[in-house]
């Protein structure tokens, strides 16, 4: 499940929590002119540490 949605100042990237792999992690989307999310996954290995 996905929560806790937020857009960037920008208005380029949306930030959330998911639970997608087993485990609480930070995903953020950057929203393209073409539809097309582009994903990336910001935690650490151990996740104790949240990369920003």
């Amino acid at each position: 499940a996905d929560k806790e949605a937020r857009w960037s100042y920008d208005g380029k990237w949306i930030a959330f929590k998911s639970l997608r792999t087993g485990k609480t992690e930070a995903w953020v989307v950057r929203i393209t002119s073409d539809g097309k999310p582009s994903h990336s996954i910001l935690s650490s290995y151990n996740s104790e540490s949240v990369y920003y």
